[in-house]
């Protein structure tokens, strides 16, 4: 069922994608005579108040109603990676942690990982495949950092691009419909969990320890850096389920990374 989206008079089940005005009141048709008029109304009354209001509300209401489709029906999951460097010609993606909408986390790990090394040419394929099986993939700055990282190592190392993706940036989402002191993703956290957060620190020494010689040194850093990672995604779901409400998902675009 959708709203009238002239003045929200009434309810109805549309025949096609785009039947947006309802048949019982002809509003179709006074549409397009509102639209025809060339002049201004030459009286403004409490009637003609109620209307514009009535279609802003409808407006409203249709996308709520498109957004509670979008989250009951599309699938969604919380991304984010931890890698060597800034910049993806001169680093490496260590782990990426995936969690799926009210899903356990699923952590990946690069043969950086193993005693003798490696690099992470079959962990990038493995993200870019799991990827592949969500509708909506949740971050937090991917715009700028983990989405374009993972299309240049695809690229570095010849592989398949990630494809066509809708990419909700709850970053944005935190620095465009709200107010907070800060917009890291740990500030927010914490003003919205009463001072709480799931978010660990990542010291210097710890990712000089990340490139040790020594095995045992490497890999207990490694290894926390990875629960961090997961701790992430948690944190993402978290606050994607409180300030999500603010994104209108079925205007996010189609981003081909």
């Amino acid at each position: 069922m959708v709203v009238c989206l002239y003045d929200g008079c009434c309810e109805f089940e549309p025949n096609q994608h785009n039947h947006v005005y309802c048949n019982d009141h002809k509003c179709k048709r006074k549409e397009e005579n509102r639209k025809k008029r060339l002049e201004s109304p030459l009286k403004y009354d409490d009637e003609i108040f109620q209307l514009q209001e009535n279609r802003k509300r409808a407006l409203i209401l249709r996308k709520d109603a498109r957004n509670e489709w979008i989250k009951a029906n599309k699938t969604f999951a919380s991304f984010d990676i931890e890698t060597t460097d800034l910049k993806a010609d001169g680093g490496q993606i260590l782990c990426a942690s995936i969690k799926p909408l009210n899903g356990a986390v699923e952590t990946y790990k690069s043969e950086i990982y193993r005693p003798e090394g490696g690099d992470d040419k079959k962990v990038v394929a493995t993200i870019r495949d799991r990827l592949r099986d969500f509708d909506y993939i949740i971050t937090w700055y991917g715009t700028g950092f983990d989405m374009p990282f993972l299309k240049t190592r695809l690229l570095i190392t010849k592989q398949e691009p990630l494809g066509e993706i809708y990419h909700v940036d709850l970053y944005y989402t935190s620095r465009f419909h709200y107010l907070f002191n800060s917009n890291r993703m740990q500030s927010v956290e914490e003003a919205l969990f009463d001072g709480k957060t799931h978010k660990t620190r990542l010291s210097r020494v710890l990712w000089a320890q990340a490139q040790s010689f020594d095995y045992k040194v490497r890999i207990k850093a490694l290894d926390y850096i990875a629960d961090h990672c997961e701790m992430d995604v948690v944190s993402l779901e978290e606050i994607f389920n409180l300030i999500g409400e603010a994104k209108d998902l079925s205007s996010t675009p189609l981003r081909r990374f």
